[in-house]
This record gives C-alpha cells, sequence and structure tokens, in this order.
C-alpha cells in the first residue's frame, strides 16, 4: 500500500502526519486579514506565496499476486491493484482563496486555462518479461474498472471584469467544462467499491532494462491508458453561444462538498449537459520513468530515477515529476533505504524506510510524519512481499548482492 498527498492550495499549521491522527477540529482561515503572525496549531491556512496552485493525492493497494518461470525463459504473472489519483497541473493563482476574496481591488479576474481530475479505479493486470544475457524487458496489459471520476476545466485564457465583488462574464469570453460519476455525489451511503457500471479502460507498462558490467539502466513508459466513464454520469460543458453572466464569488465560501459546488455552478453559469450528458474520458498518469542502480559492495548500493509526466489525453489525471536518489544497506533479511528526492524540480525531500524479512515500511518524506511544520502533504508506504518457494537463476556479477533474492520479480 502507498498513500500520497500534497497541495500548496493550504496547508495546516505547525502539525505533522502523526500529528494528524486523531483531530477533528480545524480552524478555517478564510480571510488573509485574519491570519496572524503565529495562528493556533491545526490551523487552516491558504497559499500565501502568490503564483500558480498545484494539487496532487494518490492512494495504490496491491492485491495478490503471482509471478512465476514459464517455458523459454519467460516470467508470466498476474496481479490486482485498487488506486485512486487526483491532481492538477495548475490551478490558476485567482482560484486561490483570499485572491478571490481581495481581487475586488483589482477589478479583474485572470482565468488561466487549467484543469483538476481525479477518479478511483480497480485493475487486473498479466505481466510478462524475459531476461536475456545483457538486457531484460516487460510489459504489463491492464484491463481497468472505473468506480469513480470528475473533472473540471477551463480551456481558454480570458480576463474578466469583477466590479462591486462580482464576476461579470461576457458572451463566449471562456470555454471549459465539468463532468463526474453521479454515485459518488448522489449516494447517501457512498461505497467506492459499488461501481454502477461507470466505464472500463485499457492501459499498458513498457520496460527494459539494460546491464553495463555492474551499472543496471532502465527505461519505462507507466500508466499508458485511460477509463472510459460512459454510464451514470453527468457531463456539462459551456455551450458553443452564450449570452453574459455574472457569478458571485461569496456564494462560494462556504462550500463543504464537490456535491454543493457542482449545484453553485449549475445555479449560477449557463454550463449545459453536453450531448445528453455524453460520456467522458479521463487519462491515467501516463510518466517517463528512466532509472540507474550500482552495487557499491556486496552489500551497499546506489540507485537513482526520474519520472516525467506526460499528458496524453485532453482530460487526465498527472503523474508527480520526481528525481531521486537512493542509497540503500541490502542483504537477505534486513535492508535500509535513504532516498533524496527533489519534488516537482523544486522541493528536496528527505525519506527513510527499512525493511525486515518480507515486510517493508517507509516514507519519501519522513520529516513530514514527524516534525511539527506548516504541513502541506505526506506519503507512507508498507509493502509485504513474500517469494515463491523455489529458486530462480538470475545474474550474479563480482558476487554482488544483487542475487540474494530466491525470486526475480520484474519491476518497472
Amino acid at each position: 500500500m502507498h498513500a500520497f498527498a500534497y497541495s500548496d492550495y493550504a496547508f495546516i499549521r505547525e502539525t505533522s502526519l502523526l500529528g494528524l491522527i486523531g483531530t477533528d477540529n480545524l480552524e478555517i482561515v478564510n480571510y488573509r486579514s485574519q491570519v496572524v503572525e503565529n495562528p493556533t496549531n491545526n490551523s487552516l491556512i491558504f497559499d500565501l506565496d502568490g503564483g500558480n496552485k498545484t494539487l496532487s493525492g494518490h492512494l495504490e493497494v496491491g492485491g495478490p499476486s503471482l509471478i512465476t518461470n514459464f517455458f523459454g525463459g519467460f516470467k508470466v504473472g498476474l496481479f490486482t491493484k485498487f488506486r485512486a489519483n487526483i491532481s492538477s497541473s495548475g490551478i490558476s493563482e485567482n482560484f486561490g482563496v483570499y485572491e478571490l476574496s481581495q481581487s475586488v481591488n483589482r477589478q479583474v479576474i485572470n482565468f488561466k486555462k487549467s484543469q483538476i481530475a481525479g477518479m478511483a479505479w480497480r485493475e487486473i493486470g498479466l505481466h510478462v518479461s524475459k531476461s536475456f544475457e545483457t538486457w531484460d524487458a516487460g510489459i504489463n496489459v491492464r484491463r481497468l474498472n472505473g468506480y469513480e471520476g470528475f473533472f473540471a476545466k477551463i480551456d481558454s485564457d480570458q480576463d474578466v471584469a469583477y466590479p462591486n465583488g462580482m464576476v461579470l462574464f461576457g458572451s463566449n469570453e471562456l470555454a471549459g467544462g465539468v463532468g463526474y460519476t453521479r454515485n459518488g455525489i448522489n449516494a447517501d451511503n457512498f461505497d467506492v467499491r459499488d461501481t454502477q457500471d461507470h466505464g472500463n479502460g485499457f492501459a499498458i507498462d513498457l520496460g527494459t532494462r539494460f546491464y553495463f558490467n555492474d551499472l543496471a539502466i532502465g527505461v519505462s513508459v507507466l500508466d499508458l491508458g485511460y477509463v472510459n466513464f460512459r454510464h451514470h454520469v453527468e457531463n456539462y460543458a459551456l455551450p458553443d453561444n452564450y449570452s453574459d453572466f455574472d457569478v458571485n464569488p461569496d456564494n462560494y465560501l462556504d462550500i463543504r462538498s464537490l456535491n454543493e459546488l457542482i449545484d453553485q455552478v449549475e445555479e449560477d453559469t449557463p454550463f449545459a449537459p453536453l450531448n445528453n450528458h455524453q460520456g467522458f474520458i479521463i487519462g491515467a498518469p501516463t510518466a517517463l520513468n528512466i532509472s540507474a542502480d550500482y552495487p557499491i559492495n556486496q552489500y551497499y548500493f546506489i540507485s537513482a530515477f526520474v519520472t516525467q509526466r506526460v499528458k496524453l489525453f485532453n482530460t487526465s489525471t498527472v503523474s508527480d515529476n520526481v528525481v531521486s536518489v537512493v542509497p540503500r544497506f541490502q542483504s537477505k533479511w534486513l535492508s535500509a533505504y535513504l532516498p533524496v528526492t527533489l519534488y516537482n524540480y523544486s522541493q528536496i525531500r528527505v525519506g527513510a524506510s527499512a525493511r525486515l524479512a518480507y515486510l517493508t515500511i517507509g516514507s519519501d518524506d519522513i520529516m513530514s510524519v514527524f516534525r511539527k511544520s506548516d504541513f502541506r502533504g505526506s506519503d507512507i508506504y508498507v509493502r509485504l512481499s513474500i517469494t515463491p518457494l523455489f529458486k530462480i537463476k538470475r545474474r550474479n556479477k563480482q558476487k554482488s548482492n544483487q542475487s540474494k533474492s530466491d525470486a526475480k520479480c520484474y519491476e518497472f
């Protein structure tokens, strides 16, 4: 299991991930003028630094998986996962809570092309890989069953007037849309596993790894796919031609749920059903990954990888951009990792994890778990991996510890 969340749209003052456990009272600071130099702990404060804002969150829970040798040296496996992703690669500065409340002084709002999308899905996959003398290759083919999905997007850049606290939209100034599955919005007792036959999709992972003496270099493309939400959905778009309308931002200050937000948007704007609420496609968080791994000696290794998001669909969840260097100690029963990560090319994070036998626990931002600070997000992962009861021969150059595992499970 791996859970991750981060946003610079807002932060919680002076807390940590562990500090949030059991917290049931957050003080929401709605206006910049209410932000004091030393606010109380667990105060939710919106972005103070200006600029575009980001949001990223994902959850991955691996189900039963099996891999084994097959004829001709192939390794074949089956795996299942539950995954969820919500992300935005750029929320316009003017969509910040404090910026909206102060825009009356500027008399204008700068709407920028932006998008937020999220979905939850289950996947069942087939893995096939093969090792050659100096390189490996593998592929995962996955069927995706869409549980829930939503998106909201603005497809054009436009400055709109904001006199007297009202946002005035001229005829045909903006383009955009919003869509969502009805079950998650309207169900009284929401159960993410109740799919309501929302839709299906397809994805593949492709990867290869080359060996140059002890240096291994891998290249892979992950999550190349989509989910087509076709049934029990709502899909709205601004029509090709519409007349002037206005929006009062004060109507949105007390909104606490997506359902309330959708209702208010429908009331305020000319958004209309798109082709009788036809379905919509949300792309998976596609990413290009390049990695390298080198054994310093029998027990110490160093690896590095770069993950770059690749957006292929007009509406899509997105991956995080990551550059990471991971020194590690590795033996048969005990391993320790110290990842140093540059997140989205702007923030350095130090993580830590440990493996005892088959159990691994860690975080890529260990300080966010324990240290009290302006909390913007964190992650934690737990992995239980049990190898088969038979041995698989694998490359063992210079007697490095790359061969300590009994089974070789191909990883992208």
